[in-house]
């Protein structure tokens, strides 16, 4: 099982703890750790085509998190857009469904770690926290059914590539 596996695992057995006194730690760390997962599944994606195995964990320490919000929020508004005007179906719509899945949650996620880690008002309720994770295991669903697609691999690229 891969880290980003595992981390999605661990999220969601953290969501569904019944320990009552540490419930809003467990929550808080269910939210965080799905952010990672998917933080996690993208970067080692975009790592595995890099040919310099020895390098590629070096690689990985490359990608800033808010850069790659900002690309998914762009890259959400831009499939938005695409999307609203109904195209036919093609395998092109089907990608772009996909990734908009992908881009969607990423920006989700990124907000709802935040607030998870640093925002201690918040009170966090299972359903919510059990609803960001399906929404990153949808994600993952939709990366493993477009990963070898050259728009997937293109979307990969842009979040380490620098603005132009």
């Amino acid at each position: 099982m891969s880290l980003p596996d595992e981390l999605l695992a661990l999220a969601s057995h953290l969501a569904n703890l019944n320990d009552e006194a540490h419930r809003q730690a467990s929550l808080r760390r269910a939210v965080s750790t799905a952010y990672y997962a998917l933080f996690h599944l993208l970067v080692s994606e975009t790592t595995l085509n890099w040919s310099w195995e020895e390098t590629r964990s070096a690689l990985g320490r490359l990608f800033e998190h808010r850069k790659m919000k900002g690309v998914c929020a762009t890259k959400a508004a831009d499939l938005n857009k695409l999307l609203k005007d109904n195209p036919q179906d093609s395998q092109e719509l089907t990608v772009s469904k996909h990734l908009l899945t992908i881009a969607k949650s990423f920006v989700r996620v990124f907000q709802e770690r935040s607030d998870a880690d640093y925002d201690t008002s918040k009170e966090w309720d299972q359903t919510d926290v059990l609803r960001q994770i399906d929404a990153v295991s949808a994600a993952f669903k939709s990366w493993e059914a477009i990963r070898n697609e050259p728009a997937a691999q293109a979307f990969l690229f842009s979040l380490l590539a620098k603005d132009r």
